[in-house]
This record gives C-alpha cells, structure tokens and sequence, in this order.
C-alpha cells in the first residue's frame, strides 16, 4: 500500500489526529486487503513527520533526491516502509 499524502492543518498538530489517522487506516486495511507493507516518501527536513511514523514503526530504506516541479529544484526525500508482521 502506498499512502500518497497524509497532512494535519497546523492548529491541530501536536493533538494525537495524524497518529490516530494513519493507526486507523493501518489496522483497518492491512487484513482487509492482506498488505504486507505500507511505503510513502516524506522530506528529509519535515522531522515532525519522520518522528509520526517511526512510531508506527516505518523504517527509512532509502534517500533520494527528487525534483519540485514548483519550484524546479531537488530535495531530499526519504522513503520509508512499515512491513506488516504475520
């Protein structure tokens, strides 16, 4: 399963909603649809992030570099999996 986007608005960060999201959405679907990972991409600079889903135990596998094609420029991405255990 890839989880394209996940996004809390600013005044409700740091209030327990992107970790009960993303918690849900795991127990929910990985029986359902018998995935055996979840992967997304996340900026290397958006920590908040990385520290969301270390806690559900994604595991960072690679960094690459990818273009904005906002802005034209590269960033750092991190690409992150939680592996579903049997």
């Amino acid at each position: 399963c890839y989880l394209d986007f996940i996004h809390t608005k600013a005044v409700y960060q740091k209030q327990g909603i992107g970790y009960l999201a993303l918690y849900y959405l795991i127990e929910h679907t990985k029986n359902k649809f018998k995935f055996k990972y979840y992967e997304l991409k996340v900026r290397k600079e958006n920590t908040k992030a990385i520290h969301l889903y270390s806690k559900h135990k994604f595991k960072i596998i690679k960094e690459i570099k990818q273009e904005n094609k906002e802005t034209n420029k590269t960033i750092d991405v991190l690409i992150m999996v939680k592996k579903i255990e049997k």
